[in-house]
């Protein structure tokens, strides 16, 4: 078993911020988000998940489990908050053994890509 962090700090690029988020997603890993001193105050000093990201005409939103809920987020709402600090990690795992390989069966998360080619979401 192999487990390597992947961590995002630079907020200040919103592509590179979603492409992080996207291929995270695509690998059926969930994103940890850190946002501390947050303007938002429900995201206020403590962790939730990017469980999912999706875009509509206008706008990009991430889909978050925060205290056991689910609520979706406006990209740009996050980019204008003035946090201090905001960090995303997420963690890529690999089985070494015969016995764990195989569909989807041991991974944590399972993937699912909905019909339109920008919406991800963990299931």
């Amino acid at each position: 078993f192999n487990l390597k962090s992947r961590i995002h700090k630079n907020f200040n690029d919103k592509t590179e911020t979603i492409r992080f988020i996207s291929n995270a997603l695509k690998k059926n890993y969930p994103i940890m988000m850190l946002n501390w001193n947050s303007d938002i105050r429900r995201l206020k000093y403590h962790w939730v998940t990017i469980i999912g990201y999706f875009k509509d005409e206008s706008e990009e939103y991430i889909l978050i489990s925060n205290w056991g809920h689910v609520e979706k987020i406006q990209m740009d709402q996050l980019f204008k908050d003035k946090s201090i600090y905001k960090g995303l990690i997420y963690f890529e795992f690999r089985f070494y053994r015969k016995a764990f390989e195989g569909p989807s069966a041991c991974r944590i998360a399972c993937y699912n890509k909905l019909t339109n080619e920008n919406q991800y979401h963990l299931k």
